[in-house]
């Protein structure tokens, strides 16, 4: 996992067996990142701030960070999460704001989904999490020779149960694929896809 602040970021339970949340807080990045790469890369995990929580489960709490460098990857992936704040969080979000352009080019594998997005590629499936405050006015550029099993949204590329309040993005989104590339599996909207 690639981030900002943070690569991946770990939980730890104490003796007496309760779990303690890691906490990243109050912290901005104002650093360009770059990835490339000649092969093909899974479970790949980028974020502005916060490459990704360690445990999918339980997750860490990512609270008033923001995200002000631009994000640029060249690579062919599958299974992939790409976020200008956070690749892939879950547990409570609240006052996160990206405005640092996000750029994707290469192949998308279909064996995997991608999510690509201005602030969470992908957030939690619990339905007690909530994300609160979060905005986005960094573009989103994507160039694809394949899009089958690709989600590009403004705030979060995949998240199911959380409750979301006051989200905004106000980026552009741009995604160009090659004419024979099939985009079955093609899934974009403004600020979630799912």
């Amino acid at each position: 996992a690639v981030g900002g602040i943070v690569g991946t970021a770990t939980i730890f339970t104490k003796a007496n067996a309760t779990t303690v949340y890691t906490l990243v807080s109050n912290s901005v990045n104002h650093a360009a990142i770059a990835f490339g790469s000649t092969t093909t890369c899974t479970k790949l995990y980028i974020g502005g701030v916060l490459g990704s929580s360690a445990d999918k489960n339980v997750g860490v709490q990512l609270l008033a960070n923001e995200n002000r460098g631009e994000v640029s990857i060249s690579s062919t992936i599958e299974d992939a999460h790409i976020g200008g704040v956070a690749g892939y969080v879950t547990n409570v979000v609240s006052e996160i704001h990206n405005y640092g352009n996000l750029n994707f080019s290469g192949t998308v594998k279909s064996d995997e989904p991608t999510r690509i997005s201005g602030t969470i590629g992908r957030g939690s499936n619990d339905a007690t999490h909530t994300y609160t405050n979060i905005s986005n006015s960094g573009d989103l550029t994507v160039s694809v020779s394949s899009a089958d099993h690709l989600y590009v949204a403004g705030i979060c590329a995949y998240n199911v149960k959380s409750t979301y309040n006051n989200v905004v993005n106000k980026g552009n989104i741009t995604i160009t694929k090659e004419a024979k590339s099939t985009d079955a599996n093609l899934h974009v909207g403004g600020v979630f896809t799912t």
